[in-house]
């Protein structure tokens, strides 16, 4: 068995974003398959990662039947737990009044967001989705290509639009001697208040660690 030194590195690095059983027992044996370890390796530290996770502080809530209550569980969080950050996956999820347009009701929503995450003084990443055609144009991704609402783009700080180097997905995908099987990924930070605007990039997102470079 590798020692808790080692198995800790390898913990942070390759299984810190794995959620679930079925997460960390797809990392642990893409870990130890690229590393060459056995079967009883990887038993080892699926049981050893397992443990970690559930200490892990990390809260998740499935569901809300509006954006009042997920503010309400947000300050609970913050309360009970000192929550420092909120992931909200995503906008379009999020319940509204349905005696509203679907634009207003998404707008009502996008204004609330930003309200908890000033009233709790932390970050909150709020998911959106996109005009899937946008990405398919050679400048990729624009403002203009967030879904349902544009006041999305007034109640953000930061704005990151994330998109396939390719026509989709699957066009996407790649695999080298350095990094493996990943996807390639384009973006563009389209805002930022304190910051260069329209600054574009790539990403490499391995899918079997749920990880970013």
């Amino acid at each position: 068995m590798e020692s808790p030194e080692k198995l800790d590195e390898a913990f942070e690095l390759r299984s810190q974003y794995a959620m679930g059983s079925k997460g960390i027992v797809h990392t642990v044996y893409g870990v130890f398959a690229s590393s060459g370890a056995g079967v009883a390796g990887a038993s080892t530290f699926c049981a050893y990662a397992t443990d970690k996770m559930a200490e892990a502080p990390i809260f998740t809530n499935h569901y809300v039947k509006s954006v009042d209550e997920l503010r309400a569980k947000a300050r609970m969080y913050k309360r009970k737990h000192k929550i420092e950050w909120i992931v909200i996956d995503y906008l379009q999820l999020v319940p509204w009044d349905r005696k509203m347009k679907k634009n207003d009701g998404i707008a009502e929503v996008s204004h609330q967001v930003k309200l908890m995450a000033m009233e709790l003084d932390v970050p909150v990443f709020l998911l959106a989705q996109v005009n899937r055609e946008g990405a398919k144009r050679e400048s990729g991704l624009t403002l203009y290509d967030l879904k349902d609402s544009g006041d999305i783009e007034n109640d953000s700080d930061i704005i990151l639009l994330l998109w396939p180097d390719g026509k989709d997905v699957d066009e996407a995908r790649r695999v080298d001697a350095e990094h493996g099987a990943y996807v390639s990924l384009k973006y563009n930070i389209a805002k930022q208040r304190e910051g260069a605007r329209d600054v574009k990039g790539k990403f490499i997102f391995k899918n079997h660690i749920g990880r970013f470079h």
